[in-house]
């Protein structure tokens, strides 16, 4: 479970190549990709995240076809479940 990649959704650093290189490289290494945000808003804080970014990350996940989950439905799925 350390080794998880966890990727922010952050205003403060905010490039939407950046979101698409992680999920394009999660589909060629057949990995998991953990992405997080503090708070979405449409005047978030630094290590928050628009609406738009979000959907723009939720739009990467979709044109690579990778299932999106909970960490705790992820974790029902595997050998890790609680």
């Amino acid at each position: 479970m350390a080794q998880l990649k966890a990727v922010p959704i952050e205003a403060r650093m905010w490039s939407p190549e950046f979101i698409e290189n992680w999920v394009r490289h999660t589909k060629e290494t057949n990995s998991w990709l953990c992405l997080f945000t503090h708070d979405i808003s449409d005047n978030p804080t630094p290590w928050g995240a628009t609406p738009e970014m979000l959907d723009h990350a939720l739009a990467m996940l979709k044109k690579y076809e990778i299932e999106v989950h909970t960490v705790k439905a992820a974790m029902a799925l595997t050998q890790f479940d609680e």
